[in-house]
């Protein structure tokens, strides 16, 4: 029986280590076929491919693919202007 104010179960902790994702911040993706919809720029097509084979990767080794993707992102935007 819940004590004097409370009206139900106390809420659930999230496990540690998870987030709620930033609305905004989802990579689409084409329903039923379990691949990553394409941007329109190769450049952050092949960046998302990279972040999505990172997560089978040993966390160890992941951190030089964030480090290339972030840079390989970097250089698109550097870019935007000059399209």
């Amino acid at each position: 029986m819940p004590g004097a104010g409370q009206s139900g179960p106390a809420p659930q902790a999230e496990p540690e280590g998870t987030k709620p994702e930033p609305a905004g911040f989802r990579v689409p993706v084409s329903p039923g076929d379990g691949g990553l919809e394409p941007t329109g720029e190769p450049r952050v097509d092949e960046a998302l491919a990279v972040l999505d084979e990172l997560t089978t990767r040993p966390t160890g080794d992941q951190v030089a693919g964030y480090e290339q993707v972030h840079r390989s992102l970097q250089d698109v935007l550097a870019t935007v202007d000059d399209a």
